[in-house]
């Protein structure tokens, strides 16, 4: 069969093998987002609810905001348990799943400079930048 060329390597992940070092930044990469999800959670959350008792908005709106923070801090934690999946199986030699990792590292990547963009470039969200970026990095064709 031949080696898909050009656009064809990065929609297939065609790899003949992945270098270790990538494989470990893609560990590393998945585990700051699984930490980032916790903490996202079990620290953000409170802030956020905190926050919003000081301004007495409406009960249903704390509630609404509270269930969608949540949801950001299940979908992080999802992404990086795929992520994870996905390098321990390029570590046992099957490189064929690291597409996913890869768009999750350019959504990351793109959320947090938008979110930088709109907050006057407020470093904290480098949180978001940081882990994509190694993802892409890890991830590369």
């Amino acid at each position: 069969m031949a080696r898909p060329h050009g656009l064809a390597i990065f929609i297939c992940d065609i790899l003949p093998h992945m270098p270790r070092n990538r494989i470990v930044v893609g560990f590393i990469a998945s585990a700051l987002l699984l930490l980032n999800a916790m903490v996202h959670s079990i620290v953000g959350a409170p802030a956020m609810l905190q926050e919003l008792r000081a301004l007495k908005v409406r009960q249903d709106l704390e509630q609404s905001l509270l269930a969608a923070w949540q949801l950001g801090g299940v979908l992080m934690l999802l992404a990086g348990l795929v992520c994870g999946h996905a390098f321990l199986r390029a570590w046992r030699g099957d490189t064929q799943q690291v597409f996913t990792p890869r768009v999750i590292g350019v959504g990351y990547v793109l959320f947090g400079l938008w979110a930088m963009l709109g907050a006057a470039m407020e470093p904290f969200y480098l949180v978001f930048v940081v882990p994509g970026l190694l993802l892409v990095f890890a991830a590369r064709g």
